[in-house]
């Protein structure tokens, strides 16, 4: 079996982390933020300590499905990401953080979608991941496999800030 050096699947660093966390993160170099907090959530004030050059906010609720008064992930929500992600450089001076509330379930899929973009020649995601079928399949297949059942997340104090690279 072949041995990876995670610094061959992650061609930046990566911060994954939630709210209660921000602040310890400002130190690391962050260039690159993605926020995704529920909608009508204030804009959380750590984040006015980061010099990031470029920054992407997206806004719904941590649900599969549409409900009244829950908003849930559209697919150009996923395009909007993708083509963020496409903007970052692998080279070592790139930190993408990436935050939720409790940098459990949207940051950590944000995550994954990331990567398999930055990635796809590794078989990690789809070659065409910016395309809309693409991104249409992606997140029909996730929504599909995913289980059904009440609002999902986790308390902050059982997330860490988990840096990659």
């Amino acid at each position: 079996m072949e041995s990876v050096d995670y610094q061959d699947l992650v061609p930046f660093q990566l911060t994954i982390c939630g709210i209660d966390e921000l602040a310890g993160h400002c130190p690391g170099g962050v260039t690159h933020v993605l926020s995704i907090l529920d909608p009508g959530w204030p804009e959380p004030e750590a984040l006015s300590i980061f010099d990031v050059h470029q920054r992407l906010r997206l806004r719904f609720h941590d649900v599969i499905e549409s409900q009244p008064g829950w908003i849930a992930p559209e697919r150009w929500d996923v395009e909007l990401l993708l083509a963020f992600a496409r903007g970052l450089n692998a080279s070592g001076e790139t930190h993408l953080l990436i935050h939720c509330h409790a940098g459990v379930s949207r940051s950590t899929a944000a995550a994954a979608l990331v990567l398999a973009q930055a990635r796809a020649d590794r078989g990690l995601g789809p070659t065409c991941a910016s395309s809309s079928s693409a991104t249409t399949s992606s997140a029909e297949a996730a929504k599909s496999s995913r289980p059904r059942g009440p609002i999902t997340g986790a308390p902050s104090s059982a997330s860490r800030g988990w840096p990659m690279r």
